[in-house]
């Protein structure tokens, strides 16, 4: 049985996101009360999707070893491979731009040559045009 469900990571995210801001917050050379930038809420979501993932094997009695922004090809990178098996695509709020899809699914073709079985994993796709865009 799932350790965790969409609303438990949904969850975590936004506690793991407000830990972030005020541990960046608290550096003395810090000059904003909540940071902001771009990527920061993207690099939360994936270390709790990792984070997760690693909870779900080890109760599975699967330890975990993760690399992360692992290499496919040029500068085609890939969020985490867990056990050199499964390379996975970590986005929170899915694709930003009618060529993404292409994007990732070329991506999912140098995974699959690597060996990797390829996933991708969004909390949310936001825009509608974009949703039945990736190829099946």
């Amino acid at each position: 049985m799932a350790k965790f469900n969409e609303s438990d990571i949904r969850h975590l995210f936004d506690l793991n996101l407000k830990q972030a801001e005020r541990k960046l917050a608290s550096l003395k050379f810090c000059s904003k009360k909540t940071p902001e930038f771009q990527g920061l809420s993207g690099w939360v979501f994936e270390q709790t999707i990792q984070f997760c993932i690693s909870k779900e094997l080890k109760a599975k009695g699967i330890h975990p070893e993760f690399d992360e922004q692992k290499s496919l090809e040029g500068k085609a990178r890939v969020d985490i491979v867990i056990n050199k098996h499964v390379a996975i695509e970590i986005k929170l709020a899915g694709l930003f731009d009618g060529t993404a899809a292409a994007r990732y699914h070329k991506y999912r073709k140098n995974a699959e040559k690597l060996g990797y079985t390829y996933l991708y994993v969004t909390m949310q796709e936001g825009y509608g045009p974009y949703k039945p865009g990736f190829p099946k």
